[in-house]
């Protein structure tokens, strides 16, 4: 007798010529032919194969006794398959836990995914430094900056979060040899236009103070008048505009000088102009305040929406498993159960990622670019809209809630973060 193998050689060789064996013969040759996890539902066509063989060999006992080890030999390709696939599962899970913990980390740091060069160069973007030092009210903020008496040679590097020394370190690559200090700006308590400059593990340079108010001014930044350098929380210096700053709003300088010296007129303007730029200038951070709360809750529904997607994967593959599970000995179901899994990959193709990528687009933009963040709403809510529709008409994902072949939920949770993501995009 040969050894026994998984193959249908193997089986057409030792059949004596009086038994057909035409079962065992075909579900052989699926099994060879087939591989990974479609492997555990050919191995289950052996069972009813083999038992027409047995009918067929009665009282051949060698025989016999070779498909009993036959049978032992595909049970334990089962069970070797099924751990291959439960390893891989678990494999998978983690990575898809590693991608949710990157998707939030990603919404923590603003949704942006920039390379190093490009978010290095916007720590020193004037533009962005305006609405960054806003939240100097309400935090510390990480700075470092080129100390000089050229114009051209300062340079701020401004964030809300990060580590002061790794700023002072890229400031000091653009500073043409000239001092850095770095540490944390932040508005004095109870004087609102008094910006502390904190330094950190730093020695002070003296003009600093002048000097960021300068490259402040120059970039028509006005929020502050006075500037106090701190070192080990004691005032080293003090630099205060003497022309009271222009206001945020935008006001212009020269136009105030010509007032002022406009005589009768200037007293009567000097008590409303400040008043009038102070309305301003709350109006314009209230606004700044209201689109800064629904970007917050944009990202919070996003994060939701990334959440849900990368769940609905998971548990679609667990649904996957399962009805592969309940059905790899039955070759009628089969079929049934592989169109099954079909249909749930169209869920998976259906539910891309086109919505996600026009999001991080949308988080990643700035606030005073209303155009753009406009352009990319309306395509995140027509994306969106497809998306609903799909859900609402998809009869197999409310099926899923059953929990008929995993104790999950797809079409509840997908819903609601859907929903929730477009009362934000509202």
């Amino acid at each position: 007798m040969s050894k026994v193998e998984l193959k249908k050689k193997w089986w057409i060789g030792v059949k004596p010529k009086t038994v057909k064996g035409a079962e065992l013969e075909k579900a052989l040759a699926l099994v060879e032919s087939t591989e990974d996890e479609k492997l555990v539902a050919a191995l289950a066509t052996l069972k009813p194969a083999l038992a027409k063989a047995r009918a067929e060999l009665k009282g051949q006992k060698d025989l016999l006794k070779d498909l009993d080890t036959l049978e032992s030999m595909a049970e334990a390709e089962v069970k070797k398959v099924q751990a291959e696939m439960a390893k891989a599962k678990a494999a998978a899970a983690k990575a898809a836990e590693k991608a949710a913990e990157k998707e939030k980390a990603k919404e923590d740091d603003g949704g942006d995914d920039e390379d190093e060069e490009t978010a290095g160069e916007k720590l020193f973007d004037p533009e962005l430094h305006r609405t960054t030092l806003k939240r100097a009210t309400r935090q510390a903020l990480p700075f470092a900056f080129v100390v000089s008496n050229k114009a051209e040679v300062r340079a701020l590097a401004l964030g809300v979060r990060g580590m002061p020394k790794s700023m002072g370190r890229k400031a000091k690559e653009r500073s043409d040899g000239a001092k850095v200090v770095f540490g944390r700006l932040q508005a004095a308590p109870g004087e609102a236009t008094k910006l502390m400059i904190s330094l950190e593990d730093c020695p002070n340079v003296p003009g600093a103070a002048k000097q960021l108010r300068l490259y402040l001014k120059q970039n028509k930044i006005n929020l502050y008048k006075k500037f106090a350098v701190l070192l080990n929380g004691q005032e080293q210096e003090v630099d205060e505009d003497d022309e009271g700053g222009a206001p945020e709003a935008g006001a212009d300088a020269s136009g105030a000088a010509a007032v002022a010296a406009s005589g009768a007129a200037a007293s009567q303007a000097a008590p409303q102009a400040p008043a009038a730029g102070a309305a301003q200038a709350a109006q314009a951070q209230q606004e700044q305040q209201v689109l800064e709360d629904r970007r917050r809750e944009f990202k919070r529904a996003r994060a939701a929406w990334v959440a849900a997607k990368v769940r609905a994967e998971q548990d679609l593959e667990k649904v996957k498993d399962g009805a592969k599970m309940a059905y790899m000995a039955d070759a009628q179901q089969w079929p049934k159960v592989v169109a099954g899994c079909k249909a749930i990959d169209d869920i998976l193709d259906n539910l891309d990622d086109e919505l996600r990528d026009t999001l991080d687009q949308y988080a990643s933009t700035p606030l005073r670019n209303q155009k753009k963040l406009e352009a990319l709403a309306g395509t995140a809510a027509e994306v969106l809209e497809r998306y609903q529709r799909f859900v609402a008409n998809n009869a197999l994902m409310r099926a899923i809630d059953e929990k008929e072949f995993a104790d999950v939920q797809v079409h509840a949770p997908v819903t609601k973060a859907l929903a929730d993501l477009r009362k934000a995009l509202a």
